[in-house]
């Protein structure tokens, strides 16, 4: 939980725009925007951005993970927050554009899951 909080904070930090979708990832819609604040307390995890906040029990959270997805012919870096069941509960990635795809290439090739 910590490096993930880090590696949001850093991109909180550098106000770095991203795009998050939240629990109903079947459906194309999310949220693009800036990361305003991340953190964990008291066993919960707070997300929230421009567009989007996001409080999520640690109990509930099972795994954190980066995963890369296809986007314009190029694998795209995602981290996704899964629950116990296995289901995704909210998947954050780069500006869909690539505007700033070195950038968010760099924080995710730095970001230690374990």
């Amino acid at each position: 939980m910590q490096a993930l909080v880090q590696r949001l904070s850093l991109l909180a930090a550098i106000e770095l725009p991203c795009a998050v979708q939240l629990s109903q990832l079947d459906h194309d819609q999310g949220s693009l925007g800036r990361i305003r604040s991340c953190g964990s307390t008291g066993g919960c995890f707070r997300l929230s951005g421009e567009n989007f906040s996001l409080q999520l029990s640690e109990a509930t959270i099972d795994t954190v993970r980066l995963t890369e997805q296809p986007a314009g012919g190029r694998p795209d870096t995602c981290i996704e927050i899964l629950a116990a069941n296995g289901h995704v509960m909210a998947r954050i990635k780069g500006a869909p554009d690539h505007s700033n795809a070195a950038v968010w290439q760099d924080i995710m090739d730095t970001f230690d899951c374990a």
